[in-house]
């Protein structure tokens, strides 16, 4: 498939090289956020005991998301790393994997203590409620109907159906932090 690449040099405009720049090949219906445990809730250090997003799917830019949290952080984590996995849905029964480009898409990150400074200060502090930083502390956190946003614009190719795995470990004891899978749909 690939021998016709270097034609497109000439071309003005960007054409989709990859599957997942592509838009879905059906139109597809919106997915519900949903939040799903991939991990052990009895030994992960953090635990999803809650959370509703209350505003409608798909999210658009702009648009502020409402929702109900609550999160258990069972122990003080020092240090943290995260495998983050990002697919899109392109039929009823396939979904591809986005890669990672530069921080985002589907990458690994060793060192998520050194990356919690690029969050916004406030609302870092509003949701885990203590400063954002490593060590983060043991802590019951209870969120309700918080508002989020605005929602940034995203490219177009960020349309549609996504489904997001988040594996994270406590590197410092080698524990399981967490792994979660969330779903939710994103309109550009």
């Amino acid at each position: 498939m690939d021998h016709h690449h270097h034609m497109d040099m000439h071309h003005k405009g960007h054409h989709p090289h990859h599957l997942w720049e592509m838009p879905p090949a059906a139109n597809l219906p919106p997915v519900n956020f949903t939040i799903t445990n991939c991990g052990d809730p009895n030994t992960d250090y953090v635990v999803v005991k809650k959370a509703e997003v209350t505003s409608p799917m798909p999210i658009h830019p702009g648009d502020y998301l409402t929702g109900s949290f609550e999160v258990s952080i069972v122990n003080d984590m020092t240090s943290l790393s995260a495998a983050v996995t990002i697919e899109k849905q392109m039929t009823e029964s396939q979904w591809i994997k986005i890669p990672c480009l530069g921080e985002v898409g589907s990458c690994n990150y060793p060192d998520v203590c050194s990356l919690l400074s690029q969050v916004p200060a406030e609302q870092c502090k509003e949701v885990l409620q203590q400063d954002c930083e490593c060590p983060i502390k043991a802590k019951d956190i209870k969120m309700d109907n918080i508002k989020f946003g605005p929602i940034p614009s995203l490219p177009s190719m960020l349309s549609g159906n996504f489904r997001v795995t988040v594996d994270a470990m406590e590197t410092s004891t080698s524990k399981r932090a967490a792994c979660y899978i969330i779903t939710a749909s994103v309109s550009a």
